[in-house]
């Protein structure tokens, strides 16, 4: 490309790029994008994933050509206890004046199920509770009604 070229359109249009390993969290670290004279920095998405925490070190990269389109990118990731290490790439050639470098994330939607607690009946049934008592009668603060069939003796 010869310098002061114009591209119209740098837009990023990335396919599935979803994560599915297990039970894990997904932090991605900062993603500095140098494009021309212009930085972008798209927020705190540093990958923390379970016990298969990957980190990236530089990602920070200067893009000579961004008039690509990336069509799929959706894996399975199986062994993320690697660490990149460089990933920096270098500019040829940055007169070129960005039109559209639009950004657009798919839904990061974060489903928890029922967690319902029930809890039945809990029904607490005395039967009779007859009492013949013999020598001694001690009141608690309980009414005792005392029927004619209790025998008594040295009262």
């Amino acid at each position: 490309r010869t310098p002061g070229s114009h591209f119209v359109d740098q837009s990023h249009t990335v396919g599935d790029q979803s994560h599915t390993v297990g039970d894990q969290s997904h932090t991605v670290g900062d993603q500095s994008y140098t494009v021309g004279d212009k930085s972008y920095t798209v927020g705190d998405q540093s990958h923390t994933v379970g016990d298969q925490s990957h980190t990236v070190v530089d990602q920070s990269h200067t893009v000579v050509d961004q008039s690509h389109t990336v069509v799929d990118q959706s894996h399975t990731v199986v062994d993320q206890s690697h660490t990149v290490v460089d990933q920096s790439h270098t500019v040829v050639d940055q007169s070129h004046t960005v039109v559209d470098q639009s950004h657009t994330v798919g839904d990061q939607n974060h489903t928890v199920g029922d967690q319902n607690h029930t809890v039945g009946d809990q029904n607490h049934t005395v039967g009779d509770q007859s009492y013949t008592v013999g020598d001694q009668i001690t009141l608690l603060g309980i009414n005792v009604t005392l029927w004619a069939n209790f025998r008594f003796e040295g009262i």
